[in-house]
């Protein structure tokens, strides 16, 4: 097996293959021919595919925010019940030993 070589970066990538005129041209119709199969392959989506697609991203966000809405509603009603349990708990010791 041999020792690994470290990369020094020393590679000069940009090496320039001078062309023909009939490599050119054959360059530049794979370019057109890659360019046309692009061009058909791009989505294209309607006015009403666009208004059915922000209603329902709408719909969904405004699901999700008061589903988050109630969720902090719910822990905020715990913790002041917690703090009102905590609360209620000093004031029957406090009466508790008044009482005594």
């Amino acid at each position: 097996m041999t020792a690994a070589r470290k990369f020094m970066f020393d590679v000069d990538f940009n090496i320039e293959v001078p062309l023909d005129d009939e490599s050119l041209s054959s360059v530049s119709e794979a370019a057109i021919a890659v360019d046309e199969i692009v061009e058909a392959a791009a989505p294209s989506f309607s006015e009403e595919d666009l208004a059915l697609a922000r209603q329902e991203g709408f719909e969904t966000g405004r699901a999700e925010a008061l589903r988050e809405s109630a969720a902090a509603a719910e822990r905020e009603i715990l913790l002041v019940l917690d703090k009102i349990g905590a609360e209620l708990e000093k004031i029957i010791a406090t009466q508790t030993e008044a009482n005594i």
